[in-house]
């Protein structure tokens, strides 16, 4: 049993000094390989412009303690626009770009990132994103403001009508029924309206009288006061603090060295590529020796 262990172990040392001598013998070879590899990396990485990027977040805005609009949403529409937007623009050569934009784990908060050739063209393209999505959330805001003016231009016009046509027809009203009393010879038909004909007892006219007033200088002021202060309920959520636009949340984060390419990175996996190729190489010419010793 000891004697084959021991067996084993020489044969996986002269396996390995096999290795070993293999890869002496094709050093070169395989030297050029990874120089040639290498090499090519070299060239890509000072031939490819360097592509910068920005960063910024947002917050979206609220009316009413509620979102604007959903920040996934948001981002979606502004993915899409841009999406087509720069192919149309960078059919030929890329110029700049948004090349990520997605709603954070905090609520309300959208990441932008954008890439060009610069950081000026990064950062233009940044706030040309921004606007857009400020725009969209100010388009929702003007959609607001209107239907709340709407309905407080309502309230005015049902105020008017309140305050001309019906004072008017309860003071005219008003007037007839006590010329009407002054007058009981008079006949009813020839002075009032359909309101106060036949009336014939005194006591009913005291309390027709009594209701005409107190609609007028009672519950129509009232009815009044009561939506002059539904107006100005109404004016509060127009306010400042009621409304707040989309916002760019601290500074944009400006990288001063290129995140593309990654020179290290790839010299890296060119040497590593560089040294597979050339031991797959070696390997194969191996294999094909021994196969031609066989025959």
């Amino acid at each position: 049993m000891n004697n084959q262990n021991e067996n084993n172990y020489n044969k996986h040392i002269i396996d390995l000094e096999k290795i070993f001598i293999i890869l002496k013998k094709n050093i070169n070879f395989i030297f050029l390989v990874v120089f040639f590899i290498v090499f090519l990396a070299f060239v890509y990485v000072f031939i490819k412009k360097p592509i910068y990027e920005v960063e910024s977040t947002l917050q979206v805005g609220r009316i009413s303690n509620e979102r604007i609009e959903r920040p996934e949403i948001l981002a979606q529409n502004a993915q899409i626009y841009f999406k087509y937007n720069d192919n149309e623009l960078n059919r030929d050569v890329f110029v700049s770009k948004l090349s990520y934009i997605k709603p954070m784990d905090v609520i309300d908060f959208i990441t932008i990132k954008t890439q060009a050739y610069s950081n000026e063209e990064a950062l233009s393209k940044n706030n040309e994103v921004i606007k857009y999505i400020k725009n969209i959330s100010e388009n929702k805001i003007k959609e607001y403001k209107r239907n709340i003016n709407y309905k407080i231009n309502t309230i005015k016009e049902e105020i008017f009508r309140l305050n001309t046509y019906q004072k008017k027809d309860l003071q005219s009203k008003i007037s007839n029924l006590k010329d009407l009393m002054k007058n009981e010879n008079i006949k009813y038909k020839s002075i009032l309206s359909k309101d106060f004909t036949e009336i014939d007892d005194k006591n009913i006219k005291y309390i027709i009288l009594n209701n005409l007033e107190y609609k007028l200088n009672i519950e129509v002021p009232n009815k009044i006061n009561e939506l002059k202060i539904e107006i100005e309920k109404l004016k509060s959520l127009l306010s400042d603090n009621n409304i707040i636009n989309t916002k760019q949340v601290g500074d944009y984060l400006i990288l001063n060295s290129p995140i593309k390419p990654r020179k290290i990175l790839i010299i890296l996996i060119s040497i590593l590529s560089g040294l597979l190729i050339a031991l797959f190489f070696v390997y194969f010419k191996e294999v094909i020796k021994k196969d031609k010793g066989k025959f």
